[in-house]
């Protein structure tokens, strides 16, 4: 898996709030997101500390991860003007979404 397309939907400032008000447990995985990327990613194993073969759920971890600071930074996501994910911030990779949660990630219908 050489190539993935990735989508970054960001929640609402509004939603956010609400969600952060019940700390975070009623977050709606459907609530309308805008779309405020869309590109594709290299990962080769060249990319250092990414495997050659990588699920989409540990893509979406690696980029949730290594945007956040916490390991390498993405620089497709730099290019693409991408601010750090937050909490109810949805990644997709491949047409598999994955929804930032307080404790990691979790896939959305």
């Amino acid at each position: 898996m050489p190539t993935v397309h990735i989508r970054v939907h960001y929640a609402s400032d509004r939603d956010r709030e609400a969600w952060s008000r019940r700390m975070f447990y009623a977050m709606d995985p459907k609530a309308r997101r805008r779309v405020v990327a869309e590109f594709d990613l290299d990962v080769r194993p060249k990319v250092r500390g990414v495997p050659e073969s990588l699920t989409p759920r540990e893509i979406a971890k690696y980029v949730f991860v290594g945007f956040n600071g916490v390991g390498p930074p993405l620089e497709a996501f730099s290019k693409a003007g991408v601010r750090p994910m937050a909490v109810g911030d949805v990644v997709e990779v491949d047409g598999v979404k994955f929804l930032q949660t307080l404790t990691g990630s979790e896939i959305t219908p």
